[in-house]
């Protein structure tokens, strides 16, 4: 956790030191308060290097580690924003441990040369 937290640090130190019109929000993914995995917002956009630098450096493991759930937070994030141009940046401690039922289901064949059926397993 403390290289995640020191990567997270620079990572805001280098791309804040000189520039003007980038903000930077922090997600956090564990856990959480109810240890469920649901994403929590640390600190929301901001291009204050000691504010966002201070929460990270608050972020604590604990519970399990839901990307999905990340993803989803920086998807709303991201909408949000009236940026021009938008990037997320996924920094994890661990494996994934929780995710989402999806509300999606799909009925589609996919087609592959001579294969004409099968199956995307990991």
């Amino acid at each position: 956790m403390s290289s995640a937290k020191s990567a997270a640090s620079n990572f805001v130190d280098e791309l804040l030191n000189g520039t003007t019109g980038i903000r930077i929000a922090v997600v956090t993914i564990n856990g959480g308060s109810g240890g469920n995995g649901s994403p929590q917002l640390d600190h929301d956009f901001s291009s204050d290097i000691s504010s966002l630098k201070n929460a990270i450096n608050s972020i604590t493991a604990s519970g399990g580690t839901n990307l999905q759930g990340g993803f989803y937070a920086a998807r709303l994030l991201a909408e949000s924003s009236t940026a021009n141009k938008k990037a997320v940046v996924l920094l994890s401690d661990g494996a994934p441990t929780y995710s989402y039922n999806s509300q999606i289901s799909t009925d589609f064949t996919v087609a592959c040369g001579s294969i004409n059926y099968f199956n995307i397993s990991r």
